[in-house]
């Protein structure tokens, strides 16, 4: 295989990851987590590679913005939510938007973890600890 061939083959490999990729945070308003991409079988080489060559941009320890520099719109929601843990839940008036809330302008994503959590500060986010996260709470979002 001659040089030429093995370079375009890269370039069809790498359109093919961030393909994928690009489905994957579908979803998520163009964000996904290493462990979603390491799922999808796409290796931790193959994600730094994308990451070094500025195709893709870390978010956070957790989270990977796949469509753009940084996270926007319910992006946002997502990392904030990935990155605070697993017992993470939007609260206030974040959750108030995530029903569709219009009109009205919040600075800060709350977030709701429970009380023995450690949790990272994140720009952007305000974290309320609970001692419990009950299950009503934990809603289903409404998909729009």
């Amino acid at each position: 295989m001659t040089r030429a061939e093995r370079a375009a083959a890269a370039r069809i490999e790498t359109r093919r990851r961030h393909e994928l990729a690009t489905r994957l945070a579908a979803p998520h308003d163009g964000v996904v987590t290493y462990a979603m991409l390491h799922r999808a079988a796409l290796t931790r080489g193959q994600v730094r590679s994308a990451i070094e060559g500025g195709l893709w941009h870390p978010a956070g320890k957790h989270t990977v913005s796949i469509t753009s520099d940084a996270p926007t719109g319910r992006g946002l929601w997502w990392r904030a939510l990935w990155e605070s843990g697993a017992s993470a839940v939007l609260d206030g008036v974040t959750s108030l938007f995530a029903w569709g809330l219009k009109n009205w302008n919040e600075e800060l994503l709350d977030v709701t973890v429970a009380h023995n959590r450690r949790v990272r500060a994140i720009a952007g986010v305000r974290h309320h600890q609970v001692r419990e996260v009950r299950d009503c709470f934990r809603t289903k979002s409404p998909h729009r």
